[in-house]
This record gives structure tokens, sequence and C-alpha cells, in this order.
């Protein structure tokens, strides 16, 4: 009779635990998908100073505010030429552009990365003003890379060069993390 009393009591601690984190759990933001879109370049003909564009693109990532990330190339095979910034320009309305911050926007060849850091200076505001937090199902391009062959291949397919992304951070509202899975490319 004891043993029946207290395993009915467990199942009742369990389901009484369960039922208190449910409703969190279903509103905890979700993580997604930072990835190199495309993913591969494959040229079979590349020569020198031809260029060609590639995104760091997001996906499947709710309710967040803020996203930044580290992301590299072989600076003696490519050299970037420009960077253009799509997320927070295309999901703010135009006459809240002023509340995008950018934290870090630049690239250098040198090395051969570039930063990116977006959120909003007054995330407060853009909750109130409906465009906050952000919610992106399909993918979209959080920049664009503009990218010039400087070394051209003896052959197709003989060189390669990785790009990677490093260093993510993507919050919610409250600044927490969401995990992200991260998906490099190849040129």
């Amino acid at each position: 009779m004891k043993s029946k009393i207290i395993s009915a009591l467990m199942i009742a601690t369990m389901l009484l635990g369960f039922a208190a984190i449910l409703p969190r759990a279903l509103s905890v933001p979700s993580g997604g998908n930072l990835y190199v879109d495309p993913a591969n370049n494959v040229f079979t003909e590349l020569y020198l100073g031809q260029t060609f564009t590639v995104s760091v693109s997001i996906n499947s990532t709710t309710e967040f505010m803020g996203v930044s990330y580290h992301f590299t190339w072989d600076p003696t095979l490519l050299e970037c030429q420009s960077m253009t910034e799509f997320l927070y320009h295309t999901l703010t309305p135009p006459a809240k552009y002023s509340n995008i911050w950018n934290l870090a926007f630049a690239f250098d060849n040198v090395g051969g990365f570039a930063d990116y850091a977006q959120l909003y200076q007054n995330g407060g505001q853009a909750i109130t003003d409906g465009y906050a937090p952000l919610n992106v199902t399909t993918g979209i391009a959080t920049a664009t890379y503009v990218f010039k062959c400087i070394k051209e291949p003896p052959f197709a397919g003989s060189v390669s060069c990785a790009f990677t992304i490093s260093g993510v951070n993507v919050g919610d509202k409250d600044a927490n993390p969401l995990n992200m899975n991260i998906i490099n490319g190849l040129y």
C-alpha cells in the first residue's frame, strides 16, 4: 500500500512539474539556422577579376532582436568588394531605420573577414511599434557580400576556399541567446 502511495505521489509530482514548465517551453523563442547561401560556389571556368555574390542568411528563427557573427574567407584567393545589410532594413519600416543599431558592419580584405552585429537601439520602442521581435520562417539574407577572384586557379576545381561563420550570437528581447545551427560554405 505504501509503495502505491509513493508511486502515485511521484507520478503526480512529475506531472505537476511538467505542467509548470509546459507554458514556458511553448513560449521560448526558437533558434534556427545561420548559413552561407549558396552553400557551394562551383565554377567550371573562373578567371581573375570575376565577381560573385554570397549571403549569410537566417531562417526558422522566431522572436529575436539581435544578430552578430564573424565571417571569414581566404584573402589570398578572394577580395570582398562590398557588404550590404538586408535583414534589418527589410524587416524594419523605413521610417524606423534610425532605430537600427550597427554595432559592427565592416569587412577587412587583409585579414579576410567581415563582422556583422545588428540590433535595435531602442528595443522597447521597436516592440511597441510592432516591428520587433523579428520572426523569420523562410530564409532572408542578413547581409550579402560581393567577392572578386584575385588568384586564378591553374585548372577548374583546383582551388577552394571555405566561407566560415563563427562567433554567432542571436538573442531574444531579454538578451537570452538562441541556439543556432551554423552551416558554412565553400567556394
